[in-house]
């Protein structure tokens, strides 16, 4: 997608954001999923503060160097990762309690939340 377009549908983002960050000559660098993205600006503005994202696309080679699981959203091009450091109390209640109406997959660490659209039969909820 062009810079362009990309900016238009999804104002808040910038595609480096996504990207893998390998340099394996056999990573694609970006997989994510348009209606995934959808779904994360839709977010965005139901929030209305910025979101900082850790984590987008990672490449099988990518994931399996950071230990994340053999069938990740992430690879699939469907999981985020948002780092919450900067975020208020009251900020991170209200981006959970947004994210809970969308997001069928959400993980919630000391550092980040992990958001993704995984199939609904497989919805999922976790802290670590």
């Amino acid at each position: 997608m062009d810079n362009i377009l990309y900016h238009r549908m999804f104002p808040n983002f910038q595609p480096q954001e996504f990207r893998c960050p390998c340099e394996h000559p056999l990573c694609q660098g970006d997989g994510m999923e348009f209606w995934f993205l959808s779904a994360l600006q839709d977010l965005r503005l139901q929030v209305g503060f910025p979101i900082k994202i850790n984590s987008g696309y990672r490449c099988s080679i990518y994931n399996e160097h950071v230990g994340g699981v053999k069938n990740s959203y992430h690879v699939k091009g469907v999981a985020v990762d948002i780092c919450t450091r900067a975020f208020s109390p009251k900020e991170k209640h209200r981006l959970l309690r947004k994210a809970f109406q969308r997001f069928t997959g959400i993980g919630m660490y000391t550092t980040f939340i992990h958001l993704d659209l995984r199939p609904l039969a497989c919805k999922s909820v976790w802290v670590s």
